[in-house]
């Protein structure tokens, strides 16, 4: 009954009705926004890991002395299996700088100060980055492949000097394309944002100005009827 009642009274008015119907849309609206961000972010992630997959796979091709003193060609690939663990810090590089230090940075004066704490951050977390998957990998960083023919098992195959080099600049690279583009997304963000405090403004200036000509014209306007 009392539901009833309720239901009734929400009915007979028009007013709350519509109020009421407004918050309904509008928590859809931001529930579908939301969603929308959490798409392009997991999109976003899935493209970084799939590309840094990519860029630190690399192959060649090595000759070795096999047991009976023939040569034996060998076709390697150097996985790198701890992509996931870069993937993680570039994840907290994005949102570390575009939810907490952004904001902190713009409140100082100079643009030095701003560019020298950002890459401060973004090289310390490079830095531990590197001594993290340094750990995983465990010392001399090698790569152990199946033994062919004629080699003892459990043959260990070290990778070209070159190797981990040319992963640490493809690490550097996204990492600086991260940053790029959380740099990006949080200045574009302040531009919307900005620009819908200068929209607001000047309609509520607008209106203020039109309910000040109203209040000029009214009593002028009744005298002459009268």
């Amino acid at each position: 009954m009392a539901a009833g009642s309720q239901k009734r009274a929400v009915c007979n008015n028009p007013l709350r009705w519509i109020g009421t119907s407004l918050i309904f849309v509008f928590m859809g609206r931001s529930r579908i926004r939301y969603l929308i961000k959490v798409i392009i972010h997991v999109l976003f992630w899935a493209g970084v890991y799939y590309v840094l997959k990519a860029l630190t796979s690399t192959s060649y091709n090595m000759v070795i002395k096999t047991a009976d003193k023939g040569m034996q060609s060998i076709n390697a690939s150097l996985l790198f299996k701890h992509s996931w663990v870069v993937l993680g810090f570039l994840m907290l590089l994005f949102y570390s700088n575009s939810l907490w230090l952004f904001k902190k940075v713009m409140r100082f004066k100079t643009s030095f100060t701003r560019i020298v704490v950002i890459a401060g951050w973004s090289i310390l977390l490079f830095a531990i980055n590197d001594v993290v998957i340094k750990l995983l990998m465990g010392p001399g960083r090698e790569l152990r492949i199946p033994a062919p023919p004629g080699i003892r098992p459990g043959f260990t195959l070290p990778p070209p000097a070159d190797s981990w080099l040319h992963m640490q600049l493809i690490i550097g690279v996204v990492f600086l394309a991260v940053l790029a583009v959380a740099i990006a997304e949080f200045f574009i963000k302040e531009w919307i944002r900005n620009d819908l405090r200068r929209s607001r403004a000047e309609a509520q200036q607008l209106s203020i100005e039109i309910r000040f000509l109203r209040s000029q014209v009214n009593p002028h306007f009744l005298f002459n009827t009268l």
